[in-house]
């Protein structure tokens, strides 16, 4: 399903999103001027309460992130196409600072592209799973990961 098919039946929807989501033109600004659509009601809700809306049907729309850890393993929920590319990618990107380069060695940077290359969508979900879900640390989550991926011991 594409938002685009929201078209005439959006009036009787309610979204939430964040507090921010009012003011931007990839949230409720683009889908009002881009995908032209006037919902029953927005309501500016904490992020952390964005999945929680949808369980309690307080919302029939919810904005999130497609890494999300509730979307790894799940039909619970819908992902509709942003047919219009209003959504802009929220790709992966490690930063560091210099000294860390210099200590780490030369093949500092081909590493970081090789973790960061099998960071697939699925791949980002399950590890977000294992943290939100599960409450596993993100330190001993991201050592299983490269453990298995062999990259560390």
């Amino acid at each position: 399903m594409n938002v685009s098919d929201l078209q005439g039946k959006s009036q009787n929807l309610v979204l939430d999103g964040s507090p921010e989501c009012r003011q931007r033109i990839d949230c409720l600004v683009g889908l009002e001027k881009v995908y032209n659509l006037q919902f029953k009601k927005f309501n500016p809700v904490d992020i952390a309460l964005r999945y929680q809306v949808l369980d309690n049907h307080n919302a029939d729309l919810s904005i999130l992130f497609t890494s999300d850890a509730q979307l790894a393993n799940s039909n619970k929920y819908t992902i509709l196409n942003d047919d219009k590319g209003i959504f802009a990618a929220g790709n992966v990107i490690f930063i560091t600072d210099q000294k860390t380069v210099q200590a780490a060695g030369p093949d500092f940077q081909k590493t970081i592209e090789e973790v960061q290359g099998q960071l697939s969508l699925k791949v980002m979900q399950e590890l977000n799973a294992r943290v939100d879900i599960d409450k596993q640390t993100p330190k001993a989550v991201a050592h299983e990961y490269l453990k298995s991926a062999g990259y560390v011991q």
